[in-house]
């Protein structure tokens, strides 16, 4: 299996992925779950909150799509959409993708908990949530599908995220060499 770096776009944010940012240069195709709820899952990737024993925990939505266990990467890189240009945003290295029987409920279920309650406040969430597969009947509320260690995350500002030419993908998983 080829182990070469791959590339996914992640939903904007204006924060640094700690926390999400609202609509504000959000996509705004009627149809996708970060225009109807104004944030995307992916908003929370970076926050501290989720950090245990030097491991960042996070979302991203792509690892929803792929299957578990049959990924072929080494490393992800991530880019997002603001306006009409795309900059990289991060690299992940040696990211683990969780199984989706790993539960993250003793470690973060207090700040997972929080951010469910903020989402039920949300107008229409709970429809949104469940029509997107977000919402686990289980443990209703949102959960985390990756892992990486904090020293393998190489994180750019928008910035200084470099500019690159792609096509409006979304929610795939590519090879780096897609890229122009």
């Amino acid at each position: 299996m080829n182990k070469e770096s791959k590339i996914t776009r992640i939903t904007f944010n204006s924060s640094g992925w700690i926390n999400p940012t609202g609509k504000i240069d959000k996509c705004i195709g009627k149809h996708l779950f970060e225009a109807q709820a104004g944030f995307g899952f992916e908003e929370w990737w970076r926050n501290p909150e989720f950090v245990q024993d030097g491991y960042q925990y996070g979302f991203l939505q792509v690892l929803n799509v792929i299957k578990q266990n049959n990924h072929d990467f080494s490393s992800l890189f991530l880019y997002t959409r603001k306006g009409n240009e795309n900059r990289v945003v991060a690299h992940l290295k040696n990211i683990e993708v969780l199984p989706l029987n790993f539960s993250t409920d003793e470690m973060f279920s207090g700040q997972l908990n929080e951010i469910y309650r903020k989402l039920q406040s949300l107008p229409n969430v709970k429809h949104l949530l469940f029509k997107n597969g977000l919402y686990k009947k289980t443990i209703k509320r949102p959960y985390l599908n990756f892992r990486i260690k904090e020293v393998d995350i190489e994180y750019f500002e928008w910035e200084n995220g470099e500019v690159i030419e792609l096509k409006n993908y979304r929610f795939k998983i590519y090879p780096v060499s897609i890229i122009k």
